[in-house]
């Protein structure tokens, strides 16, 4: 398997958080954890994501626009899959996308069913043949600045604040979201609807387990139980964990700890990537 992140161009880097490549020449599945939006370039094989009771099967050339999700799923992919993509920013699936985030919460789509009128016959050109991963880049990256638009712009007063609000290490509560935006909580949830894809209290709660297991790769935390303290107590800890990482810390802390540790690091290695998309 090849997997590497690289960071975006100068134009791009208040949208995407890092861009990256995953070659897998055997077919693997997986569960996946709760994670922001994403965009990805399914450039050969096939993939299927399952969440809850909703299965969803794509297959190569495809661009696919992915919801920030607030519950673990199932993957897999067929042999000689090749993936390239890249985390959004809130304002990143705005200025792509022109919609609500919370439309589109837990689901994978075609980019061709939000945004019909653009081409993507020439970045299906550059797939289809034998290039380097420069070329390959190259054409998403063109691809991507000529599908920003202008309107509706994004709330960034908003975004920047909520951003640092969700990935603060202490896990605030929602009235310190309010305090930080000074806005009243029907603006408050309007816009983290909108944004972010669900209300205050569910990014709260998804990006507590987030950092708590960034807490515990990344930044080196030795024990769970030391990282517990955005919570009520453990049995809740333990509970919230599962339902979004979608392992129990015990079973996080071995095998899985690794892994994603693994991606973590290599995700940080990128310069200036927004600690949102880091966690996320």
């Amino acid at each position: 398997m090849r997997y590497y992140y690289r960071a975006p161009c100068s134009i791009l880097k208040p949208y995407a958080g890092s861009f990256y490549l995953m070659e897998m020449p055997q077919p693997m599945s997986g569960q996946v954890r709760v994670e922001i939006p994403h965009i990805r370039f399914l450039c050969r094989g096939v993939s299927t994501l399952s969440v809850g009771d909703n299965r969803s099967v794509f297959r190569s050339p495809e661009v696919l626009m992915c919801g920030p999700s607030f519950r673990t799923g199932m993957v897999s992919v067929t042999e000689n899959t090749l993936i390239l993509g890249g985390s959004l920013t809130p304002a990143g699936w705005c200025a792509l996308t022109g919609v609500s985030a919370e439309g589109y919460a837990n689901r994978k789509v075609s980019f061709a069913d939000i945004r019909p009128e653009l081409d993507p016959s020439p970045l299906h050109g550059v797939i289809d043949n034998d290039v380097s991963d420069d070329v390959l880049f190259s054409a998403i990256e063109r691809f991507l600045i000529d599908a920003l638009i202008e309107k509706p712009a994004p709330r960034w007063d908003f975004i920047n604040a909520a951003m640092d609000w969700a990935t603060d290490r202490a896990s605030p509560g929602i009235s310190e979201l309010h305090r930080r935006t000074g806005l009243s909580p029907r603006q408050v949830d309007r816009l983290c609807r909108y944004h972010f894809g669900a209300s205050p209290k569910q990014v709260h709660r998804v990006f507590r387990a987030l950092n708590i297991a960034y807490r515990l790769t990344v930044e080196g935390a030795d024990n769970w139980r030391e990282v517990v303290d955005p919570f009520y107590d453990q049995s809740h800890f333990v509970r919230d964990f599962k339902d979004r990482i979608g392992c129990t810390p015990g079973d996080f802390t071995g095998e899985r700890l690794a892994m994603m540790r693994h991606d973590l690091e290599q995700k940080a290695a990128v310069a200036d990537t927004p600690r949102y998309c880091l966690i996320g």
